[in-house]
């Protein structure tokens, strides 16, 4: 009976939490409002709508002219939760803007290295200035 249990229950509970989930329009991971802006006005993303404000483009920005603009950045890469920049000069780098948007620390390796640490969102983080650069 165990072994019937087993295999009947996945699929109920699929089901029972899937008509509840949208039907009721419950916030789930990945479905949850997006903040904008320090205002705290929030977007509620639908993943029919593809223009939506990123709410890392802020980040992005403040991160990138914390580092003496797009000019100075050589190379970007990212590993779990650090940005790794290679730069022209990293003695022009204002680590208190880059600190006002939300990253932890910044850390200055010889002259040209450095890492802005972030925390687990840094993919998309990296992601967006990655998407800034290629604007300018």
């Amino acid at each position: 009976m165990l072994l019937v249990q087993g295999i009947i229950y996945p699929f109920v509970y699929y089901v029972t939490f899937s008509v509840l989930i949208n039907s009721l329009k419950l916030n789930t991971p990945g479905r949850e409002d997006i903040i904008v802006s320090e205002n705290d006005r929030a977007i509620n993303y639908d993943s029919n709508i593809k223009s939506y404000v990123s709410k890392y483009s802020e980040i992005a920005s403040n991160i990138i002219l914390g580092l003496g603009n797009s000019n100075n950045i050589k190379d970007i890469s990212n590993c779990v939760t650090r940005l790794r920049l290679s730069l022209n000069d990293n003695s022009i780098i204002n680590e208190q803007l880059i600190k006002k948007s939300g990253p932890l620390s910044v850390t200055k390796s010889g002259n040209y290295e450095a890492q802005v640490i972030i925390g687990t969102h840094v993919q998309q983080v990296a992601e967006e200035i990655q998407n800034q650069l290629n604007r300018r």
